[in-house]
């Protein structure tokens, strides 16, 4: 008989036991029994980790690949299956192990050797799935040693960043486009994120207010607008009110504002949000509309003439 159960000791500790009862029958027809008690706590405790990592490791929305230094595949976890493929070790390393999950055979070569000679490895990798899609994979690897210090297994783990990717490369896209367009504008433009930081500008912007580029690459509003209301008319009446636009996160302001050597702007800001309404921060145009004010002055004046 053998069985497994749980005592409190003296001090109040849990403690796991097997006991372990062999009967014995005697010459006489009599049976004894022997019993064994064992204190198995340390295993019981070693059991229930193992049973945490192992479920974690299932559970993880990262895949977990475990091969050998010559990449055949020893296990991997639920998440390598939905990302890749592959329902088994024995069907992936019949297909070629983990060199056929690299489109680039000489990268996967690379991460081995690196692997083996530092301890590790991390970075981006194209990896095939077994229908043949490539995906864009944050791959990392470590190395495993056994009591001698020599390695016997590489423990890989990899982050599907295919969507993410390609949608960094569309924003790419469509801000050059932006940023093209904007410096192609002749009116200057200034983007200040919802974090209270300029997140854009155009050289327009520069030209106007006479702005240095290591001024405007500090993202600092509020020192670029300290700066630049000195050359108006009513820079303190000014910085009050851009102070109390940016404070509007929802408000859609224009304004006229005279310069100091006669330039006249139009000033438009605009609230920069999501169709559900999360701000994003706010836009500011100057437009020039100086010639435009003195036609309209010279007009006027030759009418009451």
């Amino acid at each position: 008989l053998h069985w497994e159960y749980r005592v409190y000791a003296a001090n109040g500790a849990k403690k796991w036991i097997a006991s372990k009862a062999i009967p014995e029958k005697r010459l006489d027809g009599t049976i004894i029994w022997y019993g064994i008690w064992e204190d198995i706590t340390l295993r019981k405790e070693s059991e229930e980790r193992l049973r945490m990592v192992s479920a974690a490791v299932e559970a993880s929305s990262d895949f977990i690949l475990m091969m050998s230094t010559y990449g055949d595949a020893i296990y991997h976890n639920n998440s390598f299956v939905s990302i890749l493929g592959y329902e088994s070790v024995d069907q992936m390393n019949q297909a070629g192990g983990s060199l056929a999950l690299f489109q680039e055979k000489h990268i996967f070569e690379r991460i081995i050797q690196e692997t083996i000679e530092y301890g590790h490895w991390q970075g981006d990798v194209q990896m095939l799935t077994e229908s043949g899609r490539v995906l864009d994979i944050y791959f990392r690897t470590v190395s495993v040693k056994d009591e001698k210090g020599r390695i016997t297994t590489i423990v890989a783990t990899g982050t599907d960043v295919t969507h993410n990717k390609r949608r960094q490369n569309l924003l790419k896209r469509y801000n050059s486009v932006l940023k093209a367009q904007s410096e192609a504008s002749t009116d200057g433009i200034l983007v200040v994120n919802e974090r209270g930081i300029v997140s854009n500008y155009n050289k327009r912007f520069c030209e106007i207010w006479g702005l240095s580029a290591g001024l405007m690459d500090s993202g600092d509003p509020t020192k670029i607008w300290r700066t630049a209301v000195r050359q108006l008319n009513e820079p303190a009446e000014y910085l009050e009110e851009v102070e109390t636009i940016t404070a509007g996160e929802e408000k859609t302001e224009k304004e006229q504002i005279e310069f100091q050597d006669g330039r006249i702007f139009e000033r438009d800001s605009i609230p920069i949000s999501s169709p559900l309404g999360e701000s994003y921060g706010r836009v500011w145009f100057f437009h020039e509309i100086t010639e435009q004010k003195r036609s309209e002055e010279s007009l006027m004046k030759a009418t009451r003439e």
